[in-house]
């Protein structure tokens, strides 16, 4: 409104009209890929953390949740890396001296900040499980975190050695050899 009578009613008014169909459509695009993205993330067996520069978990997937055993409402509320970290080692999830972790990456644990971490170490669970733990820096200076449950696989080579030294234990008594 522009100009108004002496009662205050409009008398004189500009405007314009926007186009913004292609504005919509991108919009829907975006909306599309993030279910998409959403649907991907919710469907992997490894556990996900997105973190931005500022190491605050900006997304995760339910699998994380359940492999970490994290509530989702605390990782909706963007928590650091550090208040993660925290929380868990409170809770004793790392073991006494953090010896439920590989020893490169204990030292962090022990700091209780989270960081710097290793690109890649093994954890094993409270609930037993052994999580192999990646971390992958982001051009941006945020990161991608992957929990991936690898119980079967230590399983198999902890098998696979029992076997080896049975196997050097037998021909031993029977003063046999053997080569390949």
């Amino acid at each position: 409104a522009v100009q108004h009578d002496a009662q205050g009613r409009v008398l004189r008014m500009i405007g314009t009209h926007t186009d913004i169909d292609r504005r919509k459509q991108v919009e829907a695009e975006l909306q599309e890929r993030s279910r998409l993205l959403r649907d991907t993330l919710g469907s992997i067996s490894q556990g996900i953390f997105v973190l931005d520069a500022g190491m605050r978990v900006i997304s995760y997937n339910t699998r994380a949740c359940a492999l970490l055993n994290l509530e989702p409402a605390l990782l909706d509320r963007q928590p650091t890396l550090s208040e993660v970290h925290q929380l868990q080692l409170q809770r004793g999830d790392f073991g006494h001296g953090a010896e439920r972790i590989d020893a490169p990456a204990r030292p962090s644990v022990l700091r209780g900040d989270g960081v710097p971490l290793p690109a890649h170490y093994l954890w094993v669970t409270p609930q037993g499980s052994t999580l192999e733990i990646k971390s992958q820096v982001l051009p941006d200076g945020g990161m991608v975190r992957t929990f991936s449950d690898v119980s079967d696989d230590v399983q198999v080579q902890q098998d696979r050695e029992r076997l080896d030294k049975l196997l050097t234990a037998t021909q031993a008594l029977a003063q046999v050899g053997g080569w390949e």
